[in-house]
């Protein structure tokens, strides 16, 4: 499912954007491979990385769904080209606002933390028009160890998604509301973007109590809501690397 928002009249209503939905685990037998299923619960947003003309778009659709979490597997170039912009402020307690149609899009760069192979930040999204002004926090972590066009170490994808889900849990147990999807991008939004994704649902279901994880069928389900998911035949042999690496920790 594309993502579609009311902007007005003088703006296009679409982002580069789908929504990924939570895959269930496979409980009964092998042959029911390929039959996975999903529950109507938005479990992500698969999007590119922002460009210079729709950082404010991408900060509103994350105000809009009340998204915690920004997971970028990307940096801000690959062989001297732009994949991604800079869509963040980089000086602490100092807002910049972003021109979203009909809104002003404010980000405030509240908190970094810098690790091994990731950088986290906690910004706070203000949104307001003539009449009213909201803020929504969120946390960005920015991985820094996965070029374009290739697959990251095994150790630091387990630091990564390890960190994602311990700060994901805590939110989860903090808030008193139900809280929105997790914004996963890279630069096109589809290879790095379905790996990570992948490594979550095959986390989750080997938590499970599933007789078996197939994850072809996982990709595929994915690719149903957005192309190319997983694009590189690396990226998917790495998936099954990575799913046999965990099963003998």
């Amino acid at each position: 499912m594309m993502i579609f928002y009311h902007l007005s009249t003088n703006f296009t209503d679409y982002i580069n954007a789908n929504f990924i939905r939570t895959i269930e685990p496979l409980l009964s037998s092998k042959n029911d491979a390929l039959q996975y299923t999903a529950n109507n619960h938005c479990e992500f947003i698969a999007t590119q990385g922002p460009l210079k003309q729709t950082i404010g778009d991408f900060w509103y659709m994350i105000y809009l769904f009340k998204c915690p979490y920004i997971v970028m597997l990307t940096g801000l170039h690959h062989n001297g080209q732009i994949i991604c912009d800079l869509y963040w402020p980089e000086k602490f307690n100092t807002p910049i606002s972003y021109k979203c149609t009909d809104f002003e899009v404010s980000v405030t760069l509240l908190e970094v933390n810098q690790s091994n192979c990731f950088v986290k930040r906690i910004f706070q999204v203000s949104v307001s028009n003539e009449s009213i002004e909201l803020s929504h926090n969120v946390t960005q972590i920015h991985f820094t160890e996965w070029e374009n066009f290739s697959i990251p170490t095994i150790r630091n994808m387990h630091e990564l998604v390890e960190e994602y889900e311990k700060d994901y849990q805590l939110l989860v147990n903090q808030s008193t509301v139900s809280i929105g999807p997790t914004v996963v991008h890279c630069s096109a939004g589809v290879g790095r973007t379905g790996t990570f994704i992948s490594v979550l649902v095959v986390r989750r279901h080997l938590r499970s109590a599933c007789d078996f994880i197939s994850i072809p069928s996982i990709v595929l389900m994915l690719r149903i809501w957005r192309c190319c998911m997983v694009e590189l035949k690396e990226q998917y042999l790495f998936l099954h690397e990575y799913f046999a690496h965990t099963l003998t920790k």
